[in-house]
């Protein structure tokens, strides 16, 4: 596991764990923090699929997994599945057509700008609100499905690092991480 993915881990667990140590009359501040989590999350995601070459876009470790650009369409598709869940206005994400480079990276950015509006105007009572669980018999708030949200794009972050290592090429977390810590990364 890379030092970034690792850092990920440790941020969401200590946010988490800093929102239970909280006293019982502290204000809930869910909508801050899963923005900052989402933002952060978007940075890497979005940044990757602007520094990889757009020439190894249809690039598949293997036959049988998605390219480079599915991964990153799969990524915009499940941001506007989670803004469904939400009950958000904007449905779902336009494909047809995005081929390009710079069309897959503009639908992947829309479709977390769409999805921090939702988070925004949702705000704290609205997070804490109660829905079908989309995958289990039981209710969670949807602070618990937006945290389900951002784990399911760094799992795809995680793939996506694979193959830019795959590429001969570094990642910009870790490009980013060399250049405050030299000679401490992956």
């Amino acid at each position: 596991m890379t030092r970034t993915a690792l850092a990920f881990i440790f941020l969401f667990a200590a946010t988490t764990g800093q929102a239970l140590a909280q006293e019982p009359a502290a204000k809930p501040r869910l909508a801050p923090e899963m923005l900052e989590m989402w933002e952060r999350i978007e940075k890497m995601v979005v940044d990757m699929s602007e520094q990889f070459p757009a020439e190894k876009y249809d690039y598949k470790p293997a036959p049988e997994v998605r390219s480079f650009k599915e991964q990153l369409l799969h990524v915009a598709s499940s941001n506007y599945y989670f803004i469904r869940l939400s009950g958000g206005k904007k449905t779902e994400a336009t494909h047809a057509g995005r081929e390009t480079k710079a069309d897959v990276v503009a639908v992947l950015k829309e479709s977390f700008r769409d999805a921090a509006a939702v988070i925004n105007e949702l705000g704290d009572a609205g997070l804490a609100r109660m829905v079908k669980h989309p995958f289990e018999e039981h209710s969670v708030s949807l602070h618990r499905i937006w945290t389900m949200a951002a784990a399911h794009d760094g799992e795809h972050y995680g793939q996506l690092v694979i193959y830019y290592r795959l590429n001969g090429l570094v990642p910009p977390t870790t490009v980013q991480e060399q250049a405050v810590r030299p000679g401490q990364h992956d």
